[in-house]
């Protein structure tokens, strides 16, 4: 969806004036929580160059199934948890990327498709993969991830490589090149 989206204009009549008026209604796409919101306008004036009133009403919010389903979408990249963390990163015979990231955060979320592309790139290379900080505290404060999103690239068990922030992919590709390498 487009950060903004005109949904619909037309003449109404203002409840509080009682006075004609222009309503343009626009589906809006917060940057930061992705959040969806509709937003209503009234202009009113004899050229309707005054603006009344801006409302917002917050649309539909996903359950996190649906919020998954959106997010990983690649069947390449693994969720990571507490439970698996052991086995499929610590113990894993190739280098793995992890992805530290949540649900709210829009920054990560916009790095997903980057993710993505990088599983595909990378198969049989580099195991990619999130872990949600949110549902795995304990391994996010064991790594001092503070701030999200976080890359570390873990090889034979220790951080070969970490990167803050949402940065562009020729950053990651360079780091995993390194780890590959090296």
């Amino acid at each position: 969806m487009a950060r903004f989206q005109k949904l619909g204009s037309g003449p109404a009549k203002l409840p509080t004036t009682g006075k004609t008026g222009t309503v343009a209604t626009v589906r809006r796409r917060c940057p930061w929580t992705m959040a969806v919101y509709n937003c209503d306008t009234r202009f009113i004036g004899p050229d309707n160059m005054h603006r009344l009133r801006v409302c917002f009403r917050r649309s539909h919010i996903p359950d996190r199934g649906e919020e998954r389903s959106s997010i990983m979408a690649s069947s390449l990249v693994h969720e990571f948890t507490s439970e698996n963390w052991q086995k499929e990163v610590m113990e894993s015979s190739i280098p793995v990327l992890v992805d530290f990231w949540a649900v709210w955060c829009g920054p990560c979320r916009a790095l997903a498709p980057t993710i993505d592309e990088l599983a595909k790139e990378n198969e049989g290379k580099i195991k990619v993969g999130k872990l949600n900080v949110d549902d795995a505290q304990d391994i996010a404060s064991q790594y001092r991830v503070n701030s999200i999103p976080q890359i570390f690239i873990f090889k034979n068990g220790q951080v070969a490589e970490r990167i803050v922030g949402a940065e562009r992919k020729p950053v990651f590709q360079s780091a995993i090149k390194r780890v590959l390498e090296g």
